[in-house]
């Protein structure tokens, strides 16, 4: 799915300065592009990262919830392995997961997948005192549930060392890429 973002709505938004600062460089100033030209989100990936490309899914002229929500839905499955091999009894995570997507698909209530979000919530305060790695793992599903591209972060924190988060961080961006090209 294509989506886009104007510097406009990025400025009614609140973007942080400095990635306004770095887009704008990046596409010839703000009076260069036009305040209300359509900013592809891919244009964002390649010149800010993931995190701002995230973070301008808030600001999008297209409506993107479902989208949103199954982003979030693969990049906490890209580390519940990461839980359930802690916690291989708890499928608290993945019926979090499993609900979000059913939502995002009309299948079911948001009181039910308020219940499973609740209860991947419950997975994480639970494995939070045993693995900080499975714990964030159980976050991921969680902000999932919620349709939170801190689902991205909390996915990335679930990585063993700055390396293997750095790499975690590179496939979500594969992830979230894939995502905005349609594949």
């Amino acid at each position: 799915m294509k989506m886009t973002t104007t510097f406009n709505k990025l400025k009614k938004a609140e973007a942080c300065t400095s990635g306004y600062r770095t887009l704008a460089k990046h596409l010839g100033s703000v009076e260069e592009y036009g305040a209300d030209k359509e900013i592809n989100l891919l244009t964002i990936l390649d010149s800010n990262g993931l995190d701002d490309a995230l973070w301008c899914l808030r600001a999008t002229v297209q409506d993107c919830d479902k989208e949103k929500r199954l982003i979030a839905c693969e990049f906490a499955e890209s580390v519940l392995h990461i839980f359930e091999s802690k916690r291989p009894n708890d499928d608290r995570p993945r019926k979090a997961i499993e609900a979000a997507k059913k939502f995002a698909a009309g299948e079911i209530s948001k009181e039910d997948l308020i219940t499973e979000r609740r209860a991947a919530y419950d997975a994480y305060a639970a494995a939070d005192a045993d693995d900080a790695y499975a714990a964030h793992a159980a976050a991921a599903a969680y902000a999932a549930a919620a349709y939170d591209a801190a689902a991205a972060a909390y996915a990335a924190y679930a990585a063993a060392d700055d390396a293997a988060r750095k790499q975690k961080k590179e496939q979500l961006a594969e992830i979230f890429r894939n995502h905005l090209q349609g594949e």
